[in-house]
């Protein structure tokens, strides 16, 4: 554990992309490093230490990659909103959605010594029954020779690498079976069990900001139901209530409200008198 949280230290610290450089960098295992290192430090201190807005700002200075600068002010225009409803996965889902269109033919990925391997093994033997199938293709002659084998290639996984969710992405399993990861997935026990424990954590993070993101959400809608009601209410109001009088430009002090007062009083008991003679005259 220690192991790991080191390395997730200098994860958040070192840890830049600057485009598609396999097998020093690539996107795939920036993502995954990145967001592991949240999680992982998350874990350590038993709370939320990375906001969701903090995760989104330390991304954007990790990604250094030309290509992204369209992606980076498409988010640094989101991060301007009141509120900020732009999260985390939504800016990792739009940085993997340019990086696979500019990149869409190869992605790298880590060498599989036993796939490797297996598919020596199959083409030196030729028997279907001692080939697992994991080549391309190679579970449909293994089928009609032998056992059938265990299908591991991606002949046999076409339709499950197939992403069911554009935001999706594909983790490994202890069995060697490569899965897709997504919090909106339910997995099988087998699946869940064969999860690695970094992974795990990762998926209940996720489920637990997603719970927390929709129930914002929730409230906000709410509450801008209840301001449109309200506005709605006013604006059918008969007799609105007039606006209140202007305040005056300069506040008198005691004197000089008491020198108006008298000079007020003065000129009325002045104007009595003159009314009186004349009707005497």
């Amino acid at each position: 554990m220690s192991f790991d949280v080191t390395q997730a230290e200098t994860d958040l610290q070192n840890l830049f992309y600057l485009g598609e450089k396999p097998p020093i960098m690539w996107w795939d295992e920036f993502e995954r490093r990145l967001t592991q290192a949240f999680v992982i430090i998350n874990k350590k201190e038993k709370r939320q230490v990375y906001s969701d807005e903090m995760k989104l700002r330390i991304l954007m200075k990790k990604v250094r990659a030309d290509f992204l600068g369209n992606a980076k002010t498409t988010v640094q225009l989101k991060l301007i909103e009141v509120p900020v409803v732009f999260t985390y996965e939504n800016a990792i889902q739009l940085f993997r959605n340019v990086v696979n269109t500019i990149y869409p033919k190869k992605p790298y990925s880590r060498p599989n010594t036993r796939r490797i391997m297996s598919e020596v093994g199959s083409v030196t033997n030729n028997v279907g029954s001692r080939s697992e199938g994991r080549g391309r293709g190679n579970w449909k002659r293994a089928r009609l020779q032998g056992r059938g084998g265990r299908g591991r290639g991606r002949g046999r996984l076409t339709q499950r690498d197939s992403p069911t969710r554009p935001d999706s992405s594909y983790i490994v399993l202890k069995n060697g079976r490569r899965s897709e990861f997504h919090p909106d997935i339910t997995y099988t026990p087998s699946d869940y069990h064969h999860m690695k424990r970094v992974d795990r954590d990762r998926l209940h993070a996720l489920r637990q900001e997603k719970r927390e993101k929709d129930a914002m959400r929730k409230q906000i809608n709410e509450l801008q139901s209840q301001v449109s009601i309200i506005s709605q209410a006013s604006s059918r109001m008969p007799n609105p209530l007039p606006p209140l009088p202007p305040l005056p430009s300069q506040i008198q002090g005691p004197e000089e409200q008491s020198t108006i007062a008298t000079q007020s009083m003065g000129g009325s008991f002045s104007g009595r008198n003159n009314q009186l003679n004349r009707n005497r005259n």
